[in-house]
């Protein structure tokens, strides 16, 4: 089946003064404030989070040493790539919250999946802004694999696109959700390592970046070979990175984010 990935432009300084301590209030408290909760009832519609989570009183920071504070896994250029939760979920036989904790892989996989959808959900809602397609069922990883380039601070900075959200990204079991994100700062030098790579030169727009991908596709490209569309992708998210950055955001990679769970007539 596959899914559309896109890079968009992401609030980061939303998303760690708002969504993360609603968020963790939720799993500490079981209390749901305001947006959070109007945020749930729309999800339940769909995919519904049971009340159950609403007591799992999880203090991460105190004790949780699998992820970092704004919920990207610690050992996120380790862990296996794959979607399985019983390979992402954390396997402490110490941690002092395994036999409750959601992210522990004694926890049922629905549990996880049902807290996610919640995470991704205000994070759709309160931090994402414009998007542009790079590509279908990829992660920016497959950059590096295709263009072999050695630039390890470049490397480092497309892992973290590629797999920051390894824990609490995906959406059941499928290529869907969010892959990883970069701050602000992160962004800025993923848009200046890119602007040393011999990539396709566009206007600094969505629409010059569409009318780009519509060459690509038309009768008029007499290559469109997979290495040709990994160059022109890679633009893209070079593109967006210095739209971000001058607008004081981050950029987030996601494939195919549930847009139905906060617009109903999405």
């Amino acid at each position: 089946m596959g899914s559309d990935a896109r890079i968009y432009i992401f609030d980061h300084n939303k998303y760690t003064t708002e969504v993360i301590p609603a968020l963790k209030s939720f799993l500490l408290t079981g209390y749901l404030n305001p947006w959070l909760s109007e945020l749930k009832h729309k999800i339940d519609k769909v995919w519904y989070v049971p009340e159950y989570l609403c007591s799992s009183s999880l203090d991460i920071d105190k004790y949780c040493d699998y992820l970092e504070a704004d919920f990207s896994a610690r050992n996120q250029y380790s862990l296996f790539s794959g979607i399985d939760w019983e390979l992402r979920s954390c396997k402490s036989p110490s941690c002092l919250l395994r036999d409750f904790c959601i992210f522990h892989t004694s926890s049922r996989r629905d549990n996880v999946e049902y807290f996610n959808c919640l995470i991704c959900g205000a994070i759709l809602e309160k931090t994402l802004g414009r998007s542009q397609f790079v590509g279908r069922s990829q992660r920016a990883s497959w950059y590096q694999e295709d263009l072999h380039f050695n630039n390890l601070r470049l490397i480092e900075l497309l892992s973290a696109l590629a797999y920051r959200g390894n824990v609490i990204g995906y959406l059941w079991k499928n290529s869907d959700g969010i892959y990883g994100w970069l701050s602000p700062s992160e962004t800025c030098q993923l848009y200046q390592e890119l602007s040393k790579i011999d990539l396709p030169l566009l206007d600094r727009s969505f629409d010059a970046m569409e009318e780009a991908l519509r060459e690509f596709r038309s009768e008029r490209n007499p290559e469109p070979s997979r290495l040709n569309f990994c160059k022109l992708s890679l633009s893209f998210v070079r593109t967006v990175a210095q739209i971000a950055y001058e607008q004081d955001c981050g950029i987030l990679w996601g494939n195919d984010l549930p847009h139905y769970f906060i617009d109903e007539n999405a």
